[in-house]
């Protein structure tokens, strides 16, 4: 069966306080072993999640966009300036929208014995 597990989720892990509230958090829930504790985040940002090696190597780290499909927003969203960009821009925000919520259910779907979901930022909010 298993240990229950705690899914604590947030945007990302850039520096600030509710980030660094939610790093002691999460390592101190699973410091005990009683919990496996999920961190889920929504934007795997790269560097600017500067708080994740502050992060507990028990802990499990999740990303709902991965950092290709962040790099692929970036790159689109300084091609805006024209028609075209504009266009591609606005297809692939729509692309986003339904490829997120489609990891967000396939995964949490695939959960087993979670026994609490933490919104630290109400970005689950959406989904």
């Amino acid at each position: 069966m298993g240990k229950e597990k705690i899914l604590i989720s947030c945007g990302g892990l850039r520096i600030g306080g509710m980030e660094k509230l939610l790093v002691e958090y999460a390592n101190f829930i699973c410091k005990d072993g009683i919990y496996d504790v999920i961190l889920f985040l929504m934007s795997d940002l790269g560097l600017e999640n500067t708080l994740i090696d502050s992060v507990d190597d028990k802990i499990e780290v999740k990303y709902i966009k991965d950092s290709d499909m962040v790099k692929k927003k970036e790159e689109l969203k300084k091609k805006k300036k024209t028609f075209l960009g504009k266009l591609r821009y606005a297809g692939f925000l729509s692309y986003e929208k339904k490829e997120t919520h489609k990891r967000y259910k396939d995964y949490v779907n695939s959960l087993n014995n979670v026994k609490v979901v933490i919104d630290f930022d109400l970005s689950l909010f959406k989904f």
